[in-house]
């Protein structure tokens, strides 16, 4: 009898230190070490493509009608990277496939952050997005601006080839036909006639990352030596090495609009 008693008392305080260590490790959920990855974040391509994520969850809303969620579990927890390990279930496969999905962040102006989300396996088009969260927990102290303000005007296409870009010390952004293709960027040069930026982007065709540098440079159109087009700026974009930053590719000419 005292050995039933005894094995009674033993499974209960068993139990009652699980429910104890279970209740623990709920109240000890690990939290993003930048608070800044809990807000909302909106595709700087498609504006109606949103996500949000916590340490143990990814919500992505591709429009209205279109959402998945994901629970996962937190694998890098850095101020300026998370990665998230989630079982997803791919149809070509018929199964589930441990997914990584990698954010990484960085300032993108004034009360503003750029994050890149990257996924492997890919799937889909939305493997690799950049997104923007607009918050007043941005660090105002690693705010770059341009010297000149004008760098931030629509570039408007001379050439059938170029496409319209507007440009920020973090972004370049050129839009085409309905297409938009968005790059992250550092800016190398910053004067009042020319800036240098380093842009990085997703080739599809190479299925990687790929750097460039562009320089943009500057100067009022003089009609009696060459068309203005109505226009009172001329910018002239001219492809680096990203090394030595002499010339390397083609160039394209675009106009300012002032009174944008």
């Amino acid at each position: 009898m005292k050995r039933v008693l005894f094995f009674i008392c033993f499974s209960l305080c068993l139990s009652g230190s699980n429910v104890q260590a279970d209740s623990s490790n709920q109240t000890s959920e690990e939290k993003f070490l930048n608070p800044v990855f809990y807000e909302k974040m909106i595709s700087v391509e498609y504006p109606e493509f949103e996500a949000q994520i916590t340490p143990t969850h990814i919500h992505i809303q591709e429009n209205e009608l279109i959402s998945r969620d994901y629970n996962c579990r937190l694998k890098i927890n850095q101020k300026d990277k998370i990665v998230l390990e989630c079982p997803i279930y791919y149809e070509a496969y018929d199964e589930n496939i441990m997914t990584t999905f990698t954010y990484t962040i960085k300032s993108g102006g004034k009360n503003e952050w750029l994050i890149t989300q990257n996924m492997e396996p890919h799937e889909d088009y939305y493997e690799d997005v950049i997104y923007k969260i607009s918050s007043e927990k941005a660090d105002k102290t690693t705010e770059e601006k341009f010297v000149n303000p004008l760098f931030y005007k629509t570039l408007l296409p001379i050439s059938k080839i170029a496409w319209e870009t507007k440009l920020t010390p973090n972004l370049q952004v050129s839009s085409n036909d309905g297409k938009t293709d968005v790059s992250t960027c550092k800016m190398l040069q910053n004067n009042m006639d020319y800036v240098t930026l380093q842009c990085t982007y997703f080739n599809i065709l190479q299925e990687s990352y790929v750097t460039d540098c562009y320089q943009y440079k500057i100067w009022k159109c003089k009609p009696e030596k060459e068309y203005c087009y109505d226009l009172t700026w001329k910018v002239k974009q001219t492809q680096l090495d990203c090394e030595t930053l002499s010339k390397e590719g083609s160039f394209y000419f675009f106009m300012v609009d002032e009174e944008e």
